[in-house]
This record gives structure tokens, C-alpha cells and sequence, in this order.
């Protein structure tokens, strides 16, 4: 062998001597970082030198002298590589201790050190101990007696030598043990796979926790959450939720027997009316039928639903096909659905309605309004309470056609009709009904005062049943061009409008009125539109604006505004208030008596006006064919006075009128005749006056009623 194999050969067995030492290390390293602290069942966790030691919040460490020399540990906390925290043993006995630990549970710890020089190394962690309940793999709240129950206590992370208690709380006080087998002292370890024998315990509620005992578990004090269990026989028993039921109500039975005993369900006698509908609670998930074959669970208990289409009495009979003879039964009284309606007597056109109720069953109700169905009446939700209630606008036209014509409707309910189908048909029969009348809606209105100072205010108020708003209109006593009784510098008619009150139907609008108005007396007009929420009838008038754009307005007087405002209403539902406030001083106009004259003959109009002296008064006088030449008449000391030639004037009633340009008017009626003809009747327009008989004296004067 030459130098260079010796070299190689000597490099060879350098490495393979390294590559051992390596891998004794490796298996060495690996080895002591599966070593943890331990418990022995006592008051410490013992943390051993070289490894890795788990460390709970809460516990007691102990470092041993005889491991750890003569100097207390110091247990070192980093962060980032940072020194963050250092905790110091104590020393008692001759041993080391930390108490009560409560370190964060983030960041690295040490004993003694840094990552490099350490001689030990520690993880903190919350203690975890989860408590569950379970017959087999299923976690319960209800099992029957002689049950074998499982404490499952899975994801526990004290040590396995910890001992710990289970607390049971029975109906009669808390159980130490039973059947041979101790609640307390048990190991962590036993406690992982524990399982309880129920036979002979009693019947009623427990509680289950687990807790720890400080002196057998690292001086950890804890406790578990509380679970409930409720301990029932191992008869077969059914009750129902409820024994007295409407119709196609869903009944819950709770079955309770021994855990894997075949059983029997069913109605008895066997009934089309009673039947377990498919897949509910634990019912046959393929078909409903009226019985049906089933296993007792693991935990002693099956829930089912029956359901019932008809009144009567019914028994729902349990039998345990394990054990001879074992059976039980429930009866079940089932009573006709019942709707009750909460809605009004009356119902205006045009208003919204809430249409409600309570059904004593049932998750929808279907109403119809004289056997039509509406897409919004239609499967109404019933609440947990039972009750239902949809609002509905009678002027939509989407609502019940019924709802839009004056009388007598009826409103009928049905429970749990299926949705979209239409209409009613004659064999189905309602669950409940009643009766409303519906009126066409009215408008009653006020002014907060009949006279007004400029720059002052004044409201309208009133009642619009069936509308959704009002429009108000006020003419000035000049007519359409006199001065907005808002703003002086606007020469038109004022027109605004408010919203009317959902609750009570009430409406209110507040008038400021302008301080440079003109004075005089002012026509206020309410008006509403009909159900049909379009002014007039058969003309797109949605809007009172739209409605006046069809006539000329510049040159109306009051009275001719009020002759627009009819036309648009004429032949409609659309509804009328009018009244008058004045602005300014309370002023007066008056006719004198004015006796029949004959024709020919000269006719005398006189009276008095609060104007001032040489105010223009205008008169007018009409019949029903002709008009007599007006004429204007001035104002002195209050009086006014003109004479009117009645020749060619055709016999008839006149009417004769009186204007001061301020709004305010006065009218009379005259009657004309012929001489020496004895009129029998007279048509006044409204009316034909009574007949007069007996002889011509040259004046006749007639009683006649007054119209104005």
C-alpha cells in the first residue's frame, strides 16, 4: 500500500468515525427532545435537564437538586431573540420551585440560557379539558337506564399520572361511586377511555364535570365545563309535544326505550288522516306512511312527526318488537284550523289596509277577497306567535277588484294553501272568514281662521280618507292673475299639496301669507284625487298641473276657476272642499231687496260696500237666455246704486250679481215678466218656481226660495 492509499484509507475512516459521531448525536438530540416534564400523580411537574418540558398555566414546577447542582434555575424568555422575561427558582427542602405559573404562552423559553447554552427547554400552554357525553360515537343529553355512557374527555393535555375528579350530581345528591366504580382520583391517563355503567342508577337530571385535585395534578386547580344528562327508564315510553292540535299540525313524539331494540310505530287503529310524513325528525326518509319499523337509538331515544287532515281523536301506539308484551300509547285530539280576521268594518277606496289576523296552526295563510287571489294575499307568512298581517293598497292595480267597488266583500282565509295556484275552487273550504263594507273615501277640511293679516299665516286641516295627498289651490280676488297669496311678485293662482296620514288619514298644510298681497277675501280649494289616483275621468290628469294645462286660465275670475275645477271633476270620484279666508280687515257687500219689475220698465240695483268712496262695484244681470248690458256703479258713503232698461229683456228669473274686485260678492234673483200675462211657472235654472194663479194688479211679488 502506498502513502496516498494510506492517506485516503486514514481520511476514510476520519470521516466515517465523524459521520458516527454524527448520527449517535442526531439519534442522541432526537431522543431527548421526546423526553417532557412529568407528573407523579403529586403537587409538582418535575422538569428534567437535557429535554424538552411542557409546562401548563396554573402549575407548580419543581427542579431536583440532585440534577440541577447547587444553583437556582432561571427560566428565560425570548422574544425575536430578544431576553423579554427571567423567572427564578426558589429554593425549599433542598429543591427548586416556581409556583403558580403564569407566563405568556408565546415566545421561546429556556432554563439557564439561550438557544445555545440552554439546559433545558420549555413550551407553556393553557390547560385544555374538554368534556363531552357520548353513547358509542354519538354525544348525548338523554339515555336510557343501564346505558353504557362514555366520558370522552379527548384533547386533554394534563399529564396522563394526573388524578382528577368526576363530580356527578344526581337527583339525590352527588355520586362518589356506584356499581363498584369510584368518581374520584381517577388518572388523566384512565380517565381517556372511562366508561360508565348506568344500570340501577335513578332516574332524573345530572350533571357531569370533571375537576382537578391541585395536590395530585402539578397544583393545577381547573374544572371542566358542566354537561347535563337526563337518565330516563328503559320502558318503551312515547310522548307527544302536545295532545290537542288544529289540523295539519306537525305533532313531535319522543320515543324513549332500551338502545337497539327493534320497534313498531304506528297510528291505532291505522288511519289515512294520521300519517308520519317523509324524512321529518327520525320518519322514513323515502315514503310517508301511517307505520313503520325503526331501531331504538344509542342513546335510548327516536324522535318522530305525525300529522293529522282531519278532526277526531287519535292514538299513536309505540310497540317494542324486543321484548313481549312491551307497548305504549299517546292520544292526540285534533281540532278544526281556525282563522281569526283583525281588520276594519269599513274600508275607503283608496286607502292602504292592513289585512290581519291569527291562525291557531299553520306556516302560511292565503286570503281572498270574494274568492279572488291576489299575488299579494297570497301564502302570507303566519309568525311563531300564529299571527299574519300584509298591508294592501285598494287603489293598486294589482289589488282584489272587490276592494275598488262600493259594498258589502267578503274576506276568507285558508291555511297552508299551496302558493300560485289561482283562484278558489268549489270544493275547498276556508278556515275562517268575515265580512267589510267598502265606501268611497270622503274629504272634510277647515281653516284655522276666516280672516288673515299679510305677513301672518293661517293652516288647512282636515281629513282625505282613501287618498294618499291633497292639492290645495288658492285663487286670488282678482281671479287666476291676482297676487299669489304667498308671494306678491307671482301673478298666479297658488298651488301646492301635502301628504295625507297613513294612521288617521288627517292632513295638514300651513299657509304663510305675503306681506304685499293683495287684500280681499281669498277661494281656497282641497282637492283629492280618486282610487284611481288620476284626476277627472279618462284623460292621463295624473297631476292637478296637468289637468289645468288643458284650459285658459289668465283671465279667470273666482267663479270661473270654481267652473274649472267641476269640469275636471265631472263624472268622477275625485273629491271638493271650498271655502274662503280674507286677507286683511273683514269687509262687507250687500244687496237691497229689488222688487219684479215689468218689461220695459226701469230695473233699481242698490246696496252697501265697506269700500272706500269711489270703488267700482260691478253688476250684472242675467237669465237663463239672456243678459242685460252690465254696468259698474261707484261707491258713496258706503252705498251704491244703478239702473238697468229692462226693454226686450225676455220674461224669466234674472239673476242679478254684485263684484267689488276684492272677492267678495252678493247675488239676488228679480223677477221680469210681461204686463197683463199671468205667468204659471218660471224655470230658474234649478228649479221651476211655483205656479202663480189669480189676477194681474200691475206688480207681482213671489215668495220663492233662496239658492245662493
Amino acid at each position: 500500500m502506498n502513502k496516498r492509499e494510506e492517506r485516503g484509507k486514514s481520511k476514510k475512516a476520519i470521516l466515517g468515525i465523524a459521520l458516527v459521531a454524527v448520527v449517535l448525536a442526531s439519534v442522541t438530540i432526537a431522543m431527548l427532545g421526546s423526553i417532557e416534564a412529568y407528573s407523579t400523580g403529586g403537587p409538582y411537574n418535575l422538569i428534567e435537564k437535557g429535554v424538552s418540558n411542557r409546562v401548563l398555566i396554573g402549575q407548580n414546577l419543581q427542579f431536583n437538586s440532585a440534577t440541577w447542582g447547587a444553583t437556582a434555575p432561571q427560566v428565560m424568555r425570548y422574544e425575536s431573540g430578544d431576553l423579554a422575561n427571567m423567572y427564578t427558582a426558589t429554593e425549599s427542602d433542598g429543591n427548586y420551585y416556581i409556583y403558580n405559573v403564569n407566563w405568556p404562552t408565546t415566545g421561546a423559553f429556556y432554563v439557564n440560557g439561550d438557544s445555545t447554552t440552554k439546559e433545558a427547554t420549555l413550551s407553556v400552554a393553557e390547560p385544555k379539558m374538554p368534556l363531552k357525553l357520548k353513547v358509542q360515537d354519538k354525544e348525548v343529553t338523554t339515555l336510557a337506564r343501564s346505558t353504557e355512557l362514555t366520558i370522552d374527555v379527548g384533547g386533554i393535555n394534563l399529564d396522563d399520572n394526573d388524578k382528577v375528579n368526576l363530580v356527578i350530581i344526581g337527583p339525590k345528591g352527588q355520586i362518589a361511586q356506584k356499581n363498584g366504580q369510584r368518581f374520584e382520583d381517577i388518572a388523566v391517563g384512565t380517565l381517556k377511555s372511562f366508561k360508565i355503567d348506568t344500570t340501577n342508577w335513578d332516574i332524573g337530571d345530572y350533571t357531569f364535570q370533571v375537576k382537578t385535585k391541585p395536590d395530585n395534578a402539578c397544583g393545577l386547580d381547573k374544572s371542566s365545563v358542566t354537561k347535563t344528562l337526563s337518565i330516563i327508564t328503559g320502558e318503551i315510553i312515547i310522548e307527544a309535544d302536545t295532545t290537542e292540535v288544529p289540523e295539519l299540525t306537525i305533532v313531535r313524539l319522543t320515543v324513549t326505550g332500551i338502545p337497539c331494540h327493534q320497534i313498531t310505530v304506528k297510528a291505532d287503529p291505522l288511519s289515512k288522516n294520521a300519517y308520519f310524513p317523509a324524512g321529518l325528525d327520525d320518519n322514513p326518509s323515502g315514503w310517508t306512511t301511517n307505520n313503520f319499523n325503526d331501531t331504538i337509538d344509542d342513546d335510548g331515544v327516536r324522535t318522530y312527526a305525525v300529522e293529522f287532515n282531519d278532526t277526531g281523536v287519535y292514538t299513536i301506539k309505540v310497540i317494542d318488537l324486543s321484548e313481549t308484551g312491551s307497548y305504549d300509547t299517546v292520544d292526540i285530539t285534533v281540532t278544526d284550523k281556525e282563522v281569526i280576521f283583525d281588520v276594519p268594518a269599513t274600508i275607503a277606496i283608496g286607502e292602504r289596509v292592513a289585512i290581519k289576523g291569527t291562525a291557531n296552526t299553520g306556516d302560511t295563510v292565503t286570503i281572498t277577497v270574494d274568492d279572488e287571489v291576489v299575488q299579494k294575499l297570497d301564502a302570507i307568512v303566519i309568525d311563531e306567535n300564529g299571527e299574519f298581517e300584509e298591508e294592501i293598497d285598494t287603489s293598486s292595480e294589482t289589488a282584489p277588484a272587490a276592494l275598488q267597488i262600493p259594498g258589502l266583500v267578503k274576506l276568507k282565509a285558508y291555511i297552508d294553501r299551496d302558493e300560485g295556484i289561482g283562484d278558489i275552487r268549489s270544493d275547498e273550504k276556508d278556515d275562517g272568514s268575515t265580512t267589510v263594507f267598502i265606501v268611497r273615501g270622503w274629504l272634510t277640511a277647515e281653516l284655522s281662521t276666516d280672516t288673515v293679516e299679510p305677513d301672518d299665516d293661517f293652516t288647512i286641516s282636515g281629513t282625505a280618507k282613501g287618498s294618499k295627498d291633497v292639492d290645495i289651490l288658492i285663487v286670488a280676488p282678482k281671479g287666476y292673475s291676482g297676487t299669489n297669496i304667498e308671494d306678491s311678485s307671482c301673478k298666479e293662482m297658488f298651488i301646492g299639496s301635502t301628504g295625507v296620514s297613513a294612521t288617521d288619514d288627517s292632513f295638514l298644510k300651513k299657509i304663510e301669507v305675503g306681506r304685499y298681497v293683495d287684500p280681499g277675501r281669498y277661494l281656497v280649494v282641497v282637492l283629492t284625487k280618486g282610487s284611481n289616483e288620476w284626476y277627472g275621468s279618462g284623460k292621463d290628469w295624473n297631476t292637478i298641473e296637468k289637468a289645468l294645462c288643458d284650459y285658459s286660465l289668465k283671465t279667470r275670475t273666482q267663479d270661473e276657476m270654481l267652473a274649472v275645477f267641476d269640469d275636471i271633476l265631472e263624472l268622477s270620484d275625485d273629491l271638493i272642499w271650498v271655502g274662503y279666508v280674507t286677507v286683511g280687515e273683514e269687509e262687507t257687500l250687500t244687496l237691497n231687496p229689488i222688487a219684479d219689475v215689468v218689461v220695459g220698465d226701469s230695473l233699481e240695483v242698490s246696496g252697501e260696500s265697506s269700500r272706500s268712496d269711489g270703488t267700482r262695484i260691478w253688476i250684472t244681470v242675467k237669465g237663463r237666455y239672456f243678459e242685460i248690458v252690465p254696468q259698474a256703479a261707484s261707491v258713496t258713503d258706503n252705498t251704491f246704486n244703478a239702473t238697468f232698461d229692462t226693454t226686450g229683456a225676455p220674461p224669466g228669473v234674472y239673476a242679478v250679481q254684485v263684484m267689488d274686485g276684492y272677492g267678495y260678492t252678493a247675488t239676488t234673483r228679480v223677477l221680469i215678466y210681461t204686463e197683463g200675462v199671468v205667468p204659471t211657472s218660471f224655470d230658474t235654472g234649478e228649479g221651476s218656481y211655483p205656479s202663480i194663479r189669480g189676477t194681474h194688479n200691475g206688480t207681482i211679488t213671489i215668495q220663492r226660495r233662496q239658492w245662493w
